[in-house]
């Protein structure tokens, strides 16, 4: 059957799967008909420019962008180890956003250039369809804060970012009656009064942050925000501040907490919920904590999880807790989350001990102790591993349907490839493989049909030639798309840029003394003239470029 005797219905369907830089580059101006079906999914999808190639960017920014503008409605910028300098190239073609008149949702990831960033916050007044804003670790200044408020649809605004000690105490002032969704992740050391955050939102529904141990009563709210029904908090934070806040809160249905240093037992949740949030129908908790070698880690546990087996959790709500710890150095390290894990990061290490408040749950008794554990996540997106890891512990650990990253570390300089194999084999949407160590893994012992990212940044010995011939000819190799990596030898990154043919973006740690100060020019002599190659930056002893090859 050809494609163009599908129904229209069955297209759009087949559009979802799809990126929308394929489909434009696919469709775009074939016939009116698909023509149409474009501008229709575009109302309703991103054209999200995170992991695409520079040859396809440049064609879709040359070619087609020009002719439909008016018609996207989400936009996607990133400028990660994946696509380096994107937004350069983006206003080189002498695009601006406010020529995206009617955008509704703008995501900005890893904009580095302070210009550039400036050029597009001073935009945004031109923006006013814009319904959905999103920044992740870019520069960014309290004077965009007007800006943001100031944008008349804005429904839902976050931000990921370093904000370097800038005070929110005195922003915003201008009010926004449609902001509803905010959230403000950040370093410890940024400043905010949620009181004055309120005053300007007041329709506020959902707020995510961070306080830290700093957030003192004056910060505290002095009435009740009864518009917020949805918060998610990460902090260190003592019981009293975490109970001044929670009880100005009362409508508050979906609670998220996550905490590194503190825990608070199940008698302090309950009384918090009992007392102040009556509506409460979502919580997820998440407790990082650590005490001396010395106590009994065991014992502590028990008394912890006998908190948390009350009637109010088991029955009422039935919400269950699982606590998982191991001895590390001179600390016992504990974690303690609710049930299902719901938390998008997960370390795989057969040194941790785990016990459950479930009565039902279906685990791995750890061959050294009564302590229950159990590997079923299904929601893990980045997985931490640490070999080599028990063979009992092997079949408890389910597939890993939508694993996407896998960080491999090893503490004998022997990363076990038939293991790591074992585990790759159960991740079969498995994108990115990151390796630290004092050596390197030898790659062509590996096969996988998705993996096209490799990291390789954080293993301590240099590739010389000999290992990057060897890289080329592996079967991760040959199909990788984005590589990090060290070299000592400045000869080895234009070898790696011509013999990956699927090679598009390449982030380079080279020790090469010769090139020291110079490398990115001495690039430019000798890659493609489309090859974008990022200024080098300083890591000593090496220096650093980021190549947007293809």
């Amino acid at each position: 059957m050809k494609l163009e005797l599908l129904a229209n219905e069955i297209l759009l369907n087949v559009f979802e799967f799809l990126q929308g830089v394929d489909l434009l580059r696919t469709f775009h101006r074939l016939n009116a008909r698909f023509d149409n079906l474009l501008f229709i999914h575009f109302r309703s999808n991103y054209l999200n420019f995170k992991s695409v190639s520079k040859t396809d960017f440049d064609i879709v920014c040359q070619q087609h962008l020009p002719l439909i503008f008016d018609r996207i409605i989400a936009l996607r910028l990133s400028e990660n180890d994946e696509t380096p300098q994107q937004t350069r190239c983006f206003f080189a073609y002498n695009i601006t956003l406010g020529q995206f008149t009617h955008l509704q949702s703008l995501s900005l990831y890893y904009i580095c250039d302070n210009v550039i960033m400036d050029i597009m916050m001073n935009t945004l007044c031109q923006m006013t369809s814009l319904i959905h804003l999103d920044i992740h670790i870019c520069p960014f200044h309290f004077s965009y804060i007007n800006n943001i408020w100031s944008l008349p649809r804005l429904v839902r605004f976050g931000i990921l970012t370093i904000l370097h000690q800038i005070s929110w105490t005195n922003v915003p002032t201008i009010k926004s009656l449609s902001l509803q969704h905010l959230s403000i992740q950040a370093d410890p050391d940024y400043d905010f009064s949620l009181e004055r955050i309120l005053k300007y939102t007041p329709h506020l529904r959902s707020f995510r942050t961070h306080l830290d141990r700093d957030y003192h009563s004056h910060k505290q709210l002095s009435y009740d925000a009864l518009s917020i029904e949805s918060l998610h908090l990460s902090s260190d934070y003592s019981h009293n501040t975490l109970q001044q806040l929670l009880k100005h809160v009362p409508n508050l249905t979906k609670l998220i907490v996550q905490t590194d240093g503190k825990y608070l037992d199940g008698h302090i949740w309950e009384k918090i919920m009992t007392d102040y949030l009556p509506k409460l129908k979502i919580f997820r908790l998440n407790m990082t904590f650590d005490k001396r070698a010395q106590i009994d880690a065991e014992q502590l546990v028990d008394e912890i999880l006998d908190t948390f087996r009350t009637n109010f959790w088991i029955n009422e709500h039935k919400w269950f807790v699982q606590c998982c710890w191991k001895l590390w150095r001179n600390e016992n390290l504990f974690y303690l989350y609710t049930l299902p894990h719901t938390f998008s990061m997960s370390t795989l290490d057969d040194k941790w001990q785990f016990k459950s408040t479930n009565p039902q749950d279906i685990s791995y008794v750890h061959p050294q102790s009564t302590c229950v554990l159990s590997f079923r996540c299904s929601d893990i997106r980045q997985l931490h591993v640490s070999l080599p890891l028990q063979d009992k512990l092997w079949p408890v650990i389910s597939s890993f349907d939508r694993l996407s990253s896998i960080s491999v570390q090893s503490f004998n300089d022997i990363f076990y490839m038939s293991q790591l194999q074992a585990l790759i084999d159960k991740a079969p949407r498995l994108y990115s493989l990151a390796f630290s160590g004092k050596s390197s893994p030898d790659i062509a012992k590996l096969t996988s049909k998705s993996i096209r990212r490799l990291d390789l940044s954080d293993i301590e010995t240099y590739f010389n030639k000999p290992a990057c011939i060897s890289l080329c000819h592996s079967s991760l190799g040959i199909q990788c798309e984005v590589l990090l990596i060290q070299t000592n030898d400045r000869q080895n990154i234009p070898y790696l840029v011509k013999k990956m043919k699927n090679l598009r973006a390449l982030c380079v740690k080279c020790n090469d003394k010769a090139t020291r100060c110079n490398l990115s020019s001495w690039l430019r002599q000798r890659l493609p003239l489309n090859c974008s190659i990022s200024d080098e930056a300083n890591f000593a002893p090496s220096v650093r470029v980021q190549l947007w090859i293809r």
